[in-house]
């Protein structure tokens, strides 16, 4: 199904730039080219994507898709892939195949949210972590697309050396709402027990500081799930995406066509 609605929101994307005049070059032509022969292609399929697990956004795993006329690649530096900050080869292949082709190249990324995640942070007590620290975190079944990842890359070049490169992104995270679906909570699990308390309780009569680190932090944890009718997340999901394509379209048509 995901890789369905790459393949609905790809389509779309093309006929939007269609509608826009924009002159769309034909994908024998691309794939001819020397540059597009010598990208370094990251391996993914429908049944085995791309995946990346990214702390910095709420530690997730995430799956990456392809339209399946155009292999998965990556830019270097963009932690969502797998080239690091020095691997330029495919901006220097794209730059190549820009100016063999004489045109733009488009890359319009999304990165969707099943579920909306939030935290109150932590409020630490007397000493760093322990004591009266507390934190509150919530989900909630809310469909969106995350600010900075989605975006869209343009890069143009006169010639094989050098381009111009943009990175055009949604500035923060837009959620679209309920889509039929509910928070299930599969596990949970805390540390908050008799040991710990009791070691709280002499740490604050004696004020030990070593008494609050053997206690450690209260930690609690859960593993949630989130479900829903697949047709409702595929209903909703691309039409947000669309909503993004549009958004894409409206900056190219700031420019006339040349």
């Amino acid at each position: 199904m995901l890789q369905q609605i790459t393949e609905s929101l790809y389509q779309d994307f093309l006929a939007d730039l269609t509608a826009a005049g924009r002159e769309i070059v034909p994908l024998a032509d691309l794939k001819a080219t020397e540059g597009w022969a010598n990208v370094d292609f990251t391996p993914s399929s429908p049944d085995a994507p791309y995946t990346k697990s990214y702390k910095i956004i709420s530690d997730r795993i995430m799956n990456f898709y392809a339209p399946a006329d155009l292999p998965l690649w990556w830019d270097h530096g963009n932690p969502l892939g797998d080239k690091g900050p020095f691997a330029l080869n495919n901006w220097k292949m794209m730059t190549a195949v820009s100016a063999d082709l004489d045109a733009v190249v488009l890359v319009p990324s999304f990165l969707i949210n099943f579920a909306e995640l939030n935290s109150s942070g932590n409020k630490r007590g007397l000493f760093a972590g322990y004591g009266s620290g507390r934190s509150s975190t919530g989900a909630k079944a809310n469909l969106g697309l995350m600010g900075r990842f989605t975006q869209m890359s343009a890069l143009h070049a006169k010639n094989k050396v050098a381009g111009d490169l943009i990175n055009v992104p949604l500035k923060e995270d837009v959620f679209v709402g309920d889509y039929g679906a509910e928070i299930i909570t599969l596990d949970e699990r805390d540390n908050n027990n008799a040991t710990r308390a009791g070691l709280m309780g002499l740490a604050q009569m004696s004020g030990s500081q070593g008494l609050f680190a053997a206690a450690g932090p209260a930690r609690s944890e859960q593993t949630l799930a989130v479900h829903t009718n697949p047709a409702d997340f595929y209903r909703y999901s691309l039409a947000a995406m669309r909503g993004v394509n549009d958004a894409f379209i409206a900056v190219i048509q700031l420019n006339a066509p040349k």
